[in-house]
């Protein structure tokens, strides 16, 4: 990138740090709609307009200022109150018509030219609202670059049905996604960054298209054929082959989920080792947490293993968890994803 963007991201690195990322968790503590977002406390609504196709509003999250900061005992961080972090909000339809809800943060203007984009997806029944993706873009809005984040089929405020494999299929999302970024917004997508599950669909994008700069895989699966019984059970296993489909209860959202046999084989036919073989130039980073409750880290050394050295690095947070809930760590992962966009 250019040395412009460059000095952009060193300043914004010296900026951020522990104690602003500390505002992002208590902020994620709170209950609410999911629509708070930012630096130590940013909050936003909807503002509605109309704002072109594809387009349904316009969201607009102030950044807080030194006062609320200070009186969060995270000291000061250097925004006015003025200063706000804007989203659009879109609509956009993939291949079999259902409209993804994707979230755009425009970072260009005539003073700052820039036409990248950053991509990002979130990982299993999750949102594009989440805390990885929303530290991520806070990070980018700093450092004066444009992100789309958005939900897969089935998933948050996206249209379709959620189901347990349908890789490929997510994959097919994220391709409307840039899709829509080049053909209509008329930028670059510079790259793409996936949590979980959503590193498997940044992954599985890259062999299948291999058109992005630079993809980063936050703690992705490197073998498909675990986790299910890690995180149902054996008789759950055993109920599925017998049923055909099962029903699983999802307290944290008080709703309940549907897996079936046919996406259950879905996910045990992909095969990550032979996607990676054909890998030709995107460059490729992995982040991981040393102590992943859901992934385990030897997932990350396995992606190490799969993919060509030249194109492929690998970054191990020590001590961080799957969902990077220790505020050093979430700031250290900020920091690996903005070092590697830079070089």
């Amino acid at each position: 990138m250019n040395d412009e963007y460059s000095q952009k991201i060193d300043s914004f690195k010296r900026l951020l740090g522990f104690r602003v990322l500390c505002g992002i968790v208590w902020l994620f503590g709170m209950k609410g709609s999911g629509f708070v977002i930012g630096f130590g406390g940013i909050f936003g609504g909807f503002n509605e307009k109309g704002l072109g196709e594809g387009v349904k509003s316009s969201r607009s999250v102030k950044c807080c200022g030194n006062r609320r900061v200070e009186r969060m005992g995270v000291g000061g961080n250097g925004f006015s109150d003025e200063e706000v972090i804007q989203e659009s909000k879109l609509s956009i339809a993939n291949r079999r018509g259902e409209k993804l809800s994707a979230l755009f943060c425009d970072r260009s203007d005539k003073k700052s030219p820039n036409d990248n984009v950053v991509v990002l997806c979130h990982g299993f029944r999750s949102r594009k609202e989440n805390r990885v993706n929303t530290a991520l873009v806070c990070a980018f809005e700093e450092s004066k670059l444009s992100s789309m984040r958005f939900d897969f089929h089935g998933n948050g405020e996206s249209e379709g049905e959620f189901q347990y494999g349908n890789y490929f299929s997510e994959t097919e999302d994220l391709r409307c996604i840039v899709e829509y970024v080049r053909n209509v917004l008329n930028k670059n997508v510079y790259a793409l960054i996936g949590h979980s599950k959503g590193g498997n669909a940044v992954l599985l994008y890259a062999a299948e298209y291999d058109d992005v700069p630079k993809v980063i895989n936050i703690s992705g699966r490197a073998d498909l054929s675990r986790g299910f019984i890690e995180r149902y059970g054996e008789e759950r296993l055993e109920e599925l082959k017998e049923m055909k489909e099962i029903t699983i209860p999802d307290e944290s959202r008080d709703d309940s989920y549907k897996i079936t046999l046919e996406s259950y084989k879905e996910r045990l036919s992909t095969d990550m080792k032979t996607e990676m073989l054909r890998i030709r130039s995107t460059q490729l980073l992995t982040i991981h947490g040393g102590k992943d409750e859901t992934v385990p880290v030897e997932d990350a050394y396995a992606f190490q293993q799969m993919i060509d050295s030249k194109l492929h690095s690998l970054s191990i947070l020590p001590d961080a968890d799957h969902r990077f809930s220790d505020p050093r760590d979430l700031n250290q992962l900020v920091l690996a994803c903005l070092d590697f966009l830079r070089q």
